[in-house]
């Protein structure tokens, strides 16, 4: 299933291959090749397609084109697959049913890629919430801390404010933090990149809370459309990649972020708390050294840490390094 139409049209004028396009985009090669051609066939080629559409634009632009020429094929209920998908029942087992009742009536099923394509799609027009996949190197998820931790200035005495940026990956629950003075624009990307550097590569899809510097204009209702800040539109599409906030009031959207949040606020920051520190790099020292001792401790109810399962995926080749001609020859925003 493709989730962002533009993220793909991007990764492919860049000059991608088409596996490594499918391994960052979350499906196989064969859907991002057909999502491609689709794009191609609606608007004549990836350049003829507007620098100001969105993901939702191209999809509908699409889907238009794609179900003109669908004659013959049986059309999906997704109403009924929703609701058998609730109960638990896997989309394996839904999309057999679906083929076998198409080929007793005589008529076309769809590939299984575009029979997922379609029920997600339905599910986000009717703003019906689907479980989330976890995958190992795909959604990264991004928020502040909600406490603020303190340094003491050496001059006056006096208690500073530290913000502390928090990057999670989903699947291994592995996280990243760091202490700003500010929740500004500037410490919010800086956060960004060290995370990035921190694992050593880039997510296919980020996923912030709805602060002002990720989101000028939330989305009050499931049908409406985002409106990013310019500056982190930019920043996530020199790295190539696709932003997806968080919905409003709906935590489960960024949960394992806001788990790692717990884990500063309630594990790491009343020990920092109990220290003299007196300069931000200092503080940034010790919070780096109880953030790896604290992401090697066992998970309680998984086998292995948050290292273990991460190291995992490194050594696996899940986690999308950092384009290399995204580090070099070209000015980043």
């Amino acid at each position: 299933m493709i989730k962002d139409y533009r993220q793909l049209m991007l990764l492919s004028k860049r000059g991608f291959p088409i596996r490594q396009i499918a391994r960052m985009a979350g499906c196989k090669w064969e859907t991002a090749r057909d999502a491609l051609e689709r794009m191609k066939e609606a608007y004549g080629s990836l350049e003829a397609i507007p620098p100001e559409a969105t993901s939702d634009d191209i999809r509908d632009m699409v889907r238009t084109r794609h179900e003109t020429q669908d004659g013959g094929y049986l059309p999906v209920d997704c109403d009924e697959i929703l609701e058998k998908r609730r109960h638990g029942t896997s989309m394996d087992k839904l999309w057999a049913g679906y083929a076998k009742g198409a080929e007793k009536l005589g008529k076309n099923a769809y590939r299984r890629s575009r029979f997922c394509e379609i029920v997600a799609d339905y599910a986000s027009r009717k703003g019906i919430a689907v479980s989330i996949e976890k995958v190992p190197g795909i959604r990264c998820e991004v928020d502040w801390v909600g406490d603020k931790a303190h340094i003491t200035d050496v001059d006056t005495g006096e208690l500073l404010p530290i913000h502390i940026f928090v990057m999670a990956l989903p699947y291994s629950s592995y996280f990243y933090c760091e202490g700003f003075f500010d929740e500004r624009m500037g410490s919010w990307l800086t956060g960004h990149k060290h995370g990035f550097e921190f694992f050593g590569g880039v997510p296919v899809v980020l996923v912030p809370d709805n602060c002002k510097t990720a989101v000028t204009e939330g989305r009050r209702r499931f049908y409406e459309e985002v409106v990013l800040n310019r500056k982190y539109s930019d920043f996530a599409d020199y790295y190539g990649i696709a932003v997806r906030p968080a919905r409003i009031r709906h935590p489960k959207d960024k949960s394992v972020c806001e788990r790692s949040v717990r884990i500063i606020e309630d594990d790491i920051m009343p020990e920092m708390e109990e220290l003299d520190i007196y300069s931000l790099d200092e503080f940034n020292s010790i919070l780096r050294k109880k953030l790896i001792r604290r992401l090697a401790r066992p998970f309680s109810k998984r086998y292995g840490s948050r290292t273990s399962v991460f190291n995992q995926d490194i050594l696996e080749k899940k986690i999308v390094r950092i384009p290399e001609k995204n580090r070099k020859g070209k000015e980043e925003p």
